[in-house]
């Protein structure tokens, strides 16, 4: 099953699909959360092939799009990490509170600078009123916001940035909240404190965040599951890795979320 969900969050609607699959639940499911100018689908549709596939293997899934982005409500300019973490938590709590999905069973998938807010997320859930998610997956994430945009900022765009002007960024606006939150939020910290299972993936190809952010997330985490692909891109964007990538994935979260697969 396969169905349009509208969450709301300080007024605003969250738009997503919400796949189920075929038989009696709760079953387990994944949240995804996608990259800096991505949507709920994704690059050559890797989001949707990705929920397909575990629908398949009988995990559910929740793709949404972050408020400013995609279908959801919301300006690209006023997004910022913090704004995206607290979507995430809200479709987290929405998913956590279906009876078709078993709260004790949640995972979430993070694809670049969606997989710094799913592990933002991630340490915050530790000792609170939710489920801390049953596995992450980390999708070429970007760990260190600093090193990964600062670099990129012309000194111009920076003055922009600074003096609370939004700046154009890979086609869409990048506003001053966002800015802020790079020099603050720390995904490694909040990293630390999780302590459920972990597979980190990535392309030794990227063109957009360096391979050392995968190994910076396996240096807080030795024992991480990692699987660095030669050749990917940034979204695995060749057959033979976006196929890699669908299948490893998919039965890692199977080996941990199915009682019955090993």
């Amino acid at each position: 099953m396969e169905a349009y969900v509208e969450l709301t969050n300080y007024g605003e609607t969250i738009r997503g699909v919400l796949h189920l699959p075929e038989g009696e639940g709760p079953h387990p499911a994944v949240l995804f959360l996608h990259g800096l100018g991505g949507h709920r689908i994704e690059a050559h549709r890797l989001f949707v092939k990705a929920a397909r596939g575990l629908a398949a293997r009988g995990i559910g899934a929740l793709r949404i799009d972050f408020r400013g982005a995609g279908e959801s409500d919301g300006d690209a300019a006023d997004r910022s990490l913090s704004s995206e973490l607290s979507d995430a938590r809200t479709a987290y709590a929405w998913l956590a509170q279906d009876a078709r999905v078993d709260r004790d069973r949640l995972a979430v998938l993070g694809l670049s600078m969606g997989g710094a807010v799913a592990a933002l997320m991630a340490g915050e859930l530790a000792g609170s009123d939710l489920p801390e998610p049953a596995a992450l997956v980390l999708w070429a994430a970007v760990a260190e916001l600093q090193d990964f945009l600062l670099p990129r900022l012309t000194p111009e765009l920076k003055a922009q940035l600074e003096a609370g002007e939004a700046i154009l960024w890979g086609g869409e606006l990048l506003g001053p909240a966002f800015y802020q939150d790079v020099l603050h939020l720390k995904p490694l910290e909040a990293f630390k404190r999780y302590r459920g299972p972990v597979l980190v993936v990535h392309g030794e190809a990227d063109e957009s965040v360096p391979l050392d952010h995968a190994r910076a997330w396996a240096r807080v985490r030795p024992d991480a599951e990692s699987l660095f692909i030669p050749g990917a891109s940034h979204t695995f964007a060749s057959p033979e890795a976006e196929g890699q990538v669908l299948e490893a994935t998919g039965r890692w979260l199977a080996q941990r979320l199915l009682p019955t697969v090993r």
